[in-house]
């Protein structure tokens, strides 16, 4: 994860931003790391980790079930976080 700073580093952001590692699909997880938080915005990272056609169908669901755990959190914990999510086109193929 530390390679990837420089984007921050260079717009200044690298001390106002703490990332956090968490498994996503694990609604425990990420209850608890949103309880500690409180973000005001909340954007998972992420990387596109299958071709544009997955040969396992289950690929996209990994993506799906990652951000439905994030919006369950979300809802249970303070309805009032933006939650921000970017993602190519390549998460919709199939």
């Amino acid at each position: 994860m530390g390679s990837n700073l420089y984007r921050l580093k260079y717009l200044g952001l690298e001390h106002r931003i703490e990332l956090v590692e968490c498994d996503l699909q694990d609604l425990s997880q990420v209850i608890k790391i949103i309880s500690g938080y409180q973000p005001g915005i909340f954007k998972p990272g992420g990387k596109l980790s299958f071709p544009i056609i997955p040969s396992n169908p289950l690929d996209h669901s990994v993506q799906y079930h990652s951000v439905l755990n994030i919006l369950e959190a979300i809802r249970l914990i303070n309805p009032s976080i933006r939650f921000y999510q970017a993602s190519t086109m390549k998460c919709m193929a199939g």
